[in-house]
Protein backbone atom coordinates (compact mmCIF):
# COMPACT_ATOMS: atom_id res chain seq x y z
CA UNK A 1 0.00 0.00 0.00
CA UNK A 2 2.87 2.50 0.95
CA UNK A 3 4.41 1.65 -2.44
CA UNK A 4 1.33 2.03 -4.48
CA UNK A 5 1.31 5.87 -2.53
CA UNK A 6 4.95 6.64 -3.27
CA UNK A 7 4.70 5.43 -7.06
CA UNK A 8 1.06 7.58 -7.36
CA UNK A 9 3.13 10.89 -5.80
CA UNK A 10 5.51 9.86 -8.47
CA UNK A 11 3.30 10.03 -11.57
CA UNK A 12 1.14 12.81 -10.38
CA UNK A 13 5.16 14.63 -10.24
CA UNK A 14 6.01 13.31 -13.49
CA UNK A 15 2.59 14.38 -14.66
CA UNK A 16 2.66 17.91 -13.41
CA UNK A 17 6.24 18.69 -14.53
CA UNK A 18 5.94 17.58 -17.65
CA UNK A 19 2.46 20.19 -18.21
CA UNK A 20 4.47 23.26 -16.89
CA UNK A 21 7.21 22.27 -19.21
CA UNK A 22 4.55 22.41 -22.40
CA UNK A 23 3.27 25.79 -20.43
CA UNK A 24 6.01 27.31 -20.13
CA UNK A 25 7.20 26.73 -23.97
CA UNK A 26 4.28 28.39 -25.48
CA UNK A 27 5.40 31.17 -27.22
CA UNK A 28 5.16 34.88 -25.53
CA UNK A 29 4.72 37.38 -28.51
CA UNK A 30 5.61 41.22 -27.41
CA UNK A 31 5.69 44.10 -29.10
CA UNK A 32 7.96 47.33 -29.24
CA UNK A 33 5.96 50.46 -29.44
CA UNK A 34 7.67 53.04 -31.38
CA UNK A 35 10.74 51.19 -31.47
CA UNK A 36 12.30 54.00 -33.33
CA UNK A 37 13.30 55.88 -30.01
CA UNK A 38 15.00 53.12 -29.38
CA UNK A 39 19.12 53.35 -29.15
CA UNK A 40 19.22 51.06 -32.22
CA UNK A 41 15.61 50.60 -33.72
CA UNK A 42 14.54 47.47 -35.19
CA UNK A 43 18.03 45.71 -34.11
CA UNK A 44 17.19 46.11 -30.21
CA UNK A 45 13.75 44.45 -30.41
CA UNK A 46 14.93 41.76 -33.37
CA UNK A 47 17.73 40.62 -30.20
CA UNK A 48 15.34 39.68 -27.95
CA UNK A 49 12.95 37.89 -30.62
CA UNK A 50 10.43 40.43 -30.40
CA UNK A 51 7.07 39.31 -32.49
CA UNK A 52 6.29 42.86 -33.28
CA UNK A 53 7.60 46.30 -33.90
CA UNK A 54 6.67 49.67 -34.50
CA UNK A 55 7.60 52.72 -36.34
CA UNK A 56 5.59 55.73 -37.32
CA UNK A 57 6.04 57.12 -40.56
CA UNK A 58 5.20 60.26 -42.50
CA UNK A 59 5.72 60.26 -46.22
CA UNK A 60 7.09 63.26 -47.13
CA UNK A 61 8.95 64.53 -50.83
CA UNK A 62 8.71 61.03 -52.08
CA UNK A 63 10.90 59.60 -48.87
CA UNK A 64 9.65 57.90 -45.76
CA UNK A 65 10.70 59.57 -42.11
CA UNK A 66 10.30 57.90 -39.11
CA UNK A 67 9.58 59.41 -36.34
CA UNK A 68 6.07 60.76 -34.23
CA UNK A 69 6.05 64.15 -34.76
CA UNK A 70 6.23 65.96 -38.25
CA UNK A 71 8.55 68.87 -36.64
CA UNK A 72 11.01 66.16 -34.73
CA UNK A 73 11.75 64.43 -38.64
CA UNK A 74 15.53 63.83 -39.33
CA UNK A 75 16.21 63.52 -42.70
CA UNK A 76 18.65 60.78 -41.79
CA UNK A 77 15.92 58.34 -40.11
CA UNK A 78 14.30 57.10 -43.06
CA UNK A 79 12.20 53.57 -42.95
CA UNK A 80 15.03 52.38 -45.28
CA UNK A 81 17.89 52.79 -43.10
CA UNK A 82 15.73 52.13 -39.90
CA UNK A 83 13.77 49.27 -40.95
CA UNK A 84 13.76 47.86 -44.60
CA UNK A 85 17.66 47.57 -44.88
CA UNK A 86 18.00 45.57 -41.56
CA UNK A 87 14.56 43.61 -42.31
CA UNK A 88 16.07 42.71 -45.66
CA UNK A 89 19.70 42.20 -44.36
CA UNK A 90 17.94 39.57 -41.99
CA UNK A 91 16.17 37.36 -44.14
CA UNK A 92 19.24 37.13 -46.53
CA UNK A 93 21.49 36.12 -43.54
CA UNK A 94 18.55 33.58 -42.20
CA UNK A 95 17.95 32.19 -45.36
CA UNK A 96 14.58 33.68 -45.90
CA UNK A 97 13.48 33.41 -41.93
CA UNK A 98 13.32 36.05 -39.76
CA UNK A 99 15.16 33.95 -37.21
CA UNK A 100 18.11 31.30 -38.31
CA UNK A 101 17.49 28.86 -34.69
CA UNK A 102 13.89 28.97 -35.45
CA UNK A 103 10.32 29.28 -37.45
CA UNK A 104 9.19 32.36 -35.28
CA UNK A 105 7.69 35.19 -37.34
CA UNK A 106 7.83 38.88 -37.03
CA UNK A 107 5.64 41.58 -38.03
CA UNK A 108 6.28 45.34 -38.63
CA UNK A 109 3.34 47.26 -37.54
CA UNK A 110 3.44 50.81 -39.94
CA UNK A 111 1.69 54.01 -38.06
CA UNK A 112 0.62 56.31 -40.83
CA UNK A 113 1.26 59.93 -39.57
CA UNK A 114 0.78 62.04 -43.11
CA UNK A 115 -2.02 63.08 -44.16
CA UNK A 116 -2.00 62.34 -47.56
CA UNK A 117 -3.07 58.95 -46.80
CA UNK A 118 -3.40 57.58 -50.52
CA UNK A 119 0.48 58.47 -51.47
CA UNK A 120 1.57 56.49 -48.77
CA UNK A 121 -0.33 53.77 -48.98
CA UNK A 122 1.18 53.83 -52.72
CA UNK A 123 4.34 54.45 -52.30
CA UNK A 124 4.13 51.65 -49.41
CA UNK A 125 2.81 49.32 -51.88
CA UNK A 126 5.47 49.95 -54.47
CA UNK A 127 8.39 49.55 -52.02
CA UNK A 128 7.11 46.35 -50.83
CA UNK A 129 6.54 45.01 -53.93
CA UNK A 130 10.28 45.08 -54.73
CA UNK A 131 10.68 42.19 -52.48
CA UNK A 132 7.98 39.34 -52.43
CA UNK A 133 10.41 37.06 -50.98
CA UNK A 134 10.33 38.92 -47.70
CA UNK A 135 6.88 40.30 -47.42
CA UNK A 136 4.46 38.42 -48.95
CA UNK A 137 3.28 35.48 -47.91
CA UNK A 138 2.02 33.81 -50.65
CA UNK A 139 5.84 33.33 -52.15
CA UNK A 140 7.61 33.06 -48.70
CA UNK A 141 5.77 31.39 -45.68
CA UNK A 142 8.10 33.47 -43.01
CA UNK A 143 7.65 36.72 -44.63
CA UNK A 144 7.44 39.57 -42.20
CA UNK A 145 3.75 40.59 -41.94
CA UNK A 146 2.70 44.07 -42.60
CA UNK A 147 0.09 46.08 -40.22
CA UNK A 148 -0.30 49.34 -41.11
CA UNK A 149 -2.22 50.65 -38.13
CA UNK A 150 -2.99 54.44 -37.00
CA UNK A 151 -6.20 56.61 -38.03
CA UNK A 152 -6.00 54.80 -41.40
CA UNK A 153 -8.52 52.55 -41.67
CA UNK A 154 -10.00 51.54 -45.37
CA UNK A 155 -13.46 50.50 -45.58
CA UNK A 156 -14.46 47.23 -46.00
CA UNK A 157 -15.27 47.38 -50.06
CA UNK A 158 -11.93 48.86 -50.36
CA UNK A 159 -9.61 46.58 -49.03
CA UNK A 160 -9.18 44.49 -52.51
CA UNK A 161 -7.44 47.91 -53.48
CA UNK A 162 -4.26 46.68 -51.50
CA UNK A 163 -2.44 43.49 -51.73
CA UNK A 164 -3.50 41.12 -49.46
CA UNK A 165 0.34 40.44 -47.55
CA UNK A 166 -0.66 44.19 -45.97
CA UNK A 167 -3.14 43.76 -42.99
CA UNK A 168 -5.03 46.72 -41.36
CA UNK A 169 -5.78 47.53 -37.41
CA UNK A 170 -9.26 48.04 -37.58
CA UNK A 171 -11.61 48.77 -35.00
CA UNK A 172 -13.17 45.55 -33.12
CA UNK A 173 -17.01 47.30 -33.91
CA UNK A 174 -16.07 47.29 -37.28
CA UNK A 175 -18.29 44.53 -39.26
CA UNK A 176 -16.48 41.93 -41.76
CA UNK A 177 -17.86 40.55 -44.82
CA UNK A 178 -16.81 37.23 -45.26
CA UNK A 179 -17.12 38.85 -49.52
CA UNK A 180 -13.77 40.65 -48.64
CA UNK A 181 -10.46 39.07 -48.82
CA UNK A 182 -8.58 41.94 -46.87
CA UNK A 183 -7.68 40.38 -43.59
CA UNK A 184 -7.85 42.51 -40.67
CA UNK A 185 -6.46 42.73 -36.93
CA UNK A 186 -8.68 43.96 -34.62
CA UNK A 187 -7.49 46.16 -32.05
CA UNK A 188 -6.89 44.73 -28.57
CA UNK A 189 -7.65 47.11 -25.06
CA UNK A 190 -4.10 47.74 -24.47
CA UNK A 191 -3.49 48.80 -21.04
CA UNK A 192 -0.62 51.56 -20.99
Amino acid sequence: MKLRNIMRSFVIAALSCCTMTSFAQTPVLLHSHNDYVRTMPFYEAYSQHIYSIECDMFYKDGKFLVGHDLENLRKECTFEQLYLNPILNVFKLNGGKPYADSDDNIQLMVEIKSDNTDAFMKALIKVLKRYPNVFDPSVNPHACRIVVTGAYEPAPENWTKYPEYIMFDGDIHTSCSTATSMPIIQQNNWIE
